[in-house]
């Protein structure tokens, strides 16, 4: 475990200790300044007894003091005195010592501003990071400035590590399967190759052959990119890589403990990694509680550790950190409904913050008009929280403050609910799509003298088989759309068998009232083709 102290402000030397300003400390003379202050010496006891392998101390306090003047000191008492600092510790200056530092331009000082600048950099040793921050400080200050360390550590210490140089159990070229060389004369490969054709017909028998005796001739590495690319076309749709998730124990029985793993850590880290092995920025959720519902088996614990020890540097995405069994709570508040039994959505909370939020303003309802809701019940509604705040079903509890829970209850929830966590957001709030749908309120009525019809709509595609990410995105935005509307979708129809590009869209069953007799024009179901670009 490692330390960090960061200080930025005015620090001040007396009778040769450092000590750092609060934003109390009284001021009127030295003596007064040094017993309200906090000596530096104290940062570096506390921190040398908290056991760290390595402790990080960065001051950029080596600024003019403003007391000096009242208090007649010495001017060759400026800026900060070099420290001892313990084995396993570093101290960074602002300046060289007997220096002062500049406040910089901005809100942050010269040092801070360059330290901000590569603070981040991914594989950068401490040591070169702080060079790099004296440079871009020099350059900063024409050379007035120059930052300055002493260290003592022992070890090698980095601020960001990436992924491959974090995680050592996979090689780089698995972890990035973007860069993993398919070799036809192993059996696990020729896998990998039909799983990432993003073709059925090839992906559905690739997994039938998968078999625990041909995982258990492969490599980790090998199994690692199997993982990932089941995953991967279970959710694109292929069902058997699906059933190969659902029944992940009984189709790896028999494996070793270590090959059965590397392969759901592929499909773990699948979730949550792009084949650069750089955190999505939209997680791969189609089949996620189907995933996580494994972590109920013991065995597999090792697999969810992985994954979590991938995720830690980015817990702020999580309401918890995918793997680790962290429960989470959630309060609903609602109000009561116009239909019996019914119940609007108000608010969503988790960990005391309101966690629900409007993603697009255009769902705000005109001056006068009720807010579209989408109607679903208990189970349906919880099954959403889980899926947007990405959380194991079986690690979440809602609890409704509005009325005591019996399952046969329907909630209505506005279109534009939205309670996700997003890269660079506050914690409360990102947006994962949700569904826009429209239920009424109140039932429709209809004149006793019209009958009611079904008009079905029929749109034929020709499908590129390459571009299928794409067609299924363009499925998910009608599948929203269509209810809003109005509409009912009755299911988007891809070839199972065979080499036809052909698909077929069906949507319909709205019910339309027309007077008596019914026009012939409407007795026959419009037919539309489109062929994809």
């Amino acid at each position: 475990m490692s330390g960090c102290f960061f200080f930025a402000g005015h620090g001040m030397q007396v009778d040769g200790s450092n000590y750092l300003a609060a934003v109390d400390t009284d001021v009127n003379g030295e003596v007064e300044a040094k017993h309200s202050s906090l000596a530096l010496n104290q940062v570096i006891e506390v921190m040398e007894k908290a056991d760290n392998a390595s402790s990080i101390i960065i001051l950029d306090a080596c600024r003019n003091n403003p007391f000096e003047r009242s208090w007649a000191r010495s001017m060759s008492s400026r800026g900060l005195a070099p420290v001892y600092a313990p084995r396993g510790t570093m101290v960074a200056y602002a300046t060289s010592p007997g220096q002062i530092a500049s406040d910089g331009r901005g809100r942050n000082g010269a040092y801070t501003a360059a330290l901000l600048e590569h603070l981040a950099t991914p594989d950068c040793s401490i040591e070169g990071m702080f060079k790099r921050v004296r440079n871009t400080l020099s350059t900063a200050t024409d050379g007035k400035q120059i930052s300055w360390e002493h260290t003592s550590l022992a070890g090698d210490f980095f601020f960001n590590l990436s992924l491959g140089a974090r995680i050592d159990e996979y090689a780089d070229t698995s972890l990035r399967d973007s860069l993993f060389v398919i070799d036809e004369k192993k059996a696990s490969h020729r896998v990998i190759k039909a799983l990432k054709s993003h073709n059925w017909y090839q992906q559905n028998p690739a997994v039938e052959e998968f078999t625990a005796s041909v995982a258990g001739r492969a490599l980790s590495n090998s199994l690692f990119v199997v993982g990932r690319n089941i995953y991967q076309a279970a959710c694109g749709g292929s069902k058997t890589a699906y059933t190969y998730i659902t029944d992940f124990m009984s189709s790896t029985a028999g494996l070793k403990s270590e090959l059965r793993k590397a392969i759901l850590d592929g499909m773990l880290f699948e979730v949550f990694f792009d084949p650069n092995a750089r955190l999505r920025k939209e997680f791969k959720t189609r089949k996620f509680q189907e995933l996580f519902h494994l972590q109920q088996h013991t065995g597999l614990k090792s697999s969810f550790d992985f994954i979590a020890e991938c995720l830690l540097p980015d817990i702020g995405r999580f309401y918890t950190v995918p793997g680790k069994i962290h429960a989470v709570v959630v309060d609903v508040v609602t109000k009561p409904g116009t239909i019996a039994a019914s119940h609007v959505l108000k608010s969503v909370h988790c960990g005391g913050e309101s966690i629900l939020w409007m993603e697009d303003a255009d769902y705000d309802p005109e001056p006068g008009e009720l807010p579209m809701l989408e109607k679903l019940n208990l189970a349906k509604f919880e099954e959403r929280i889980a899926e947007q705040m990405l959380v194991p079903e079986a690690l979440l509890t809602v609890k409704y403050a509005s009325f005591p829970k019996t399952g046969k209850e329907k909630n209505l929830l506005p279109v534009w609910m939205d309670d996700a966590k997003e890269i660079g957001t506050p914690p409360i709030s990102s947006p994962i799509k949700a569904f826009p749908t429209f239920a009424p309120q109140t039932p429709l009525h209809r004149h006793p003298r019209e009958v009611p019809m079904s008009i079905t709509c029929f749109i034929r595609y020709e499908i590129d088989p390459f571009q299928k990410a794409q067609f299924t995105t363009y499925v998910e935005n009608w599948a929203r759309i269509i209810p809003r509307l109005g509409g009912h979708l009755l299911g988007y129809f891809v070839p199972h068998e065979g080499s036809s590009y052909e698909a077929w869209g069906r949507s319909g069953k709205e019910e339309r009232s027309f007077p008596q007799p019914v026009p012939a024009s409407y007795l026959q179901a419009p037919t539309v083709t489109i062929a994809a670009a």
